[in-house]
């Protein structure tokens, strides 16, 4: 990972807390990932603050005396003037602010109590608070509606430009981890195009291949949590995943033993190992006297079908070293 991912390195942890580590990564990526639109966001709170002096304004008046409201008598029409210039009057400016700070604050609690190591790879992985989409884009509808009021025109280039790209974020789009280029793009249509015409990443190729090859529950070993998960969802129902923990599991070692899954590391045999790491010479020259290649397959080693923008490749990659499937030899 160390070949991808720019690290915070010792320094920058010792320097800044954990928690606030995670929080300015995820606020920064809501940001970078388009989330947020900082123009809009900083159209946004202009009208938050113009509508909240003009509301305090509006309060002034209310509170008037009886006197001072006889002595302005003749100025009832300017008055009613004045209370029809509230900045963005007719949208709910306050009410959509409620929403996105619910938003934000949801993303500010996953923040918070995620447990991902963001000094080790920067990047938040934006699934796990995907609840916090829906309000925070709440923005980007109003200011439409703003636009769109003033010219159909403008209005229209805005929608199409926030719906179908992702300019509201430049130029600090978030960088493709597998290219190094800015995730600034017509991304709506490249999804549409890969529907339509998908391809076959390192999950759907292995997962066929075990389907095709493995027998019914035989135990497959896969090194990274993140391939072997995807692999279970595809391929759990014929194949049995092991050897996922070992001894300094937090888990009670009893209830997984309850469950009479051959989790533990040592305590089973794989027929099976599937290796996705780049750098894999290590594992292959420990389990050359048990284990023989089955199949070398020529993909990218890499998931590229992640929901994050910055890890989905919506064209196949280069192979480089590919996947590497290992079999248990007969008699071992």
């Amino acid at each position: 990972a160390g070949g991808i991912f720019r690290n915070y390195g010792d320094r920058d942890r010792e320097a800044i807390p954990p928690v606030l580590l995670r929080v300015w990564v995820y606020m920064r990526d809501l940001f970078a990932a388009d989330w947020i639109s900082w123009p809009v966001f900083l159209w946004f709170s202009g009208m938050l603050f113009l509508t909240w002096r003009w509301r305090r304004g509006e309060a002034r008046r209310a509170r008037m005396s009886r006197a001072d409201r006889r002595r302005n008598k003749g100025k009832g029409p300017k008055v009613l003037r004045a209370a029809t210039k509230e900045p963005g009057a007719g949208l709910p400016v306050a009410a959509v602010g409620k929403i996105v700070l619910a938003g934000v604050l949801f993303a500010l609690f996953s923040a918070v109590l995620s447990q991902q190591p963001v000094w080790e790879f920067p990047y938040a992985d934006l699934r796990y608070y995907m609840g916090a989409l829906p309000l925070l884009l709440a923005m980007k509808g109003l200011f439409a509606e703003w636009v769109w009021r003033r010219s159909r025109i403008v209005g229209g280039a805005a929608v199409a430009a926030l719906l179908f790209t992702s300019v509201g974020a430049a130029p600090f789009n978030l960088p493709q981890v597998f290219t190094g280029e800015r995730t600034l793009g017509a991304h709506f249509f490249q999804f549409v195009r890969e529907i339509h015409h998908p391809y076959r990443d390192s999950i759907r190729v292995v997962s066929d291949y075990l389907l095709e090859h493995a027998g019914q529950d035989d135990l497959v070993f896969v090194p990274d949590f993140n391939d072997r998960e995807a692999l279970m969802f595809r391929a759990g129902h014929r194949v049995r995943f092991c050897c996922m923990l070992d001894g300094r599991s937090h888990l009670s070692r009893a209830r997984v033993e309850a469950l009479g899954a051959p989790l533990y590391v040592g305590e089973s045999v794989p027929d099976w190992i599937v290796v996705f790491v780049e750098k894999r010479e290590s594992l292959l020259q420990l389990t050359r006297s048990d284990y023989e290649v089955a199949e070398q397959l020529d993909v990218h080693y890499y998931p590229t079908q992640r929901p994050e923008i910055n890890f989905h490749a919506f064209t196949p990659l280069p192979a480089r070293s590919g996947v590497v499937i290992l079999r248990r030899k007969a008699g071992q």
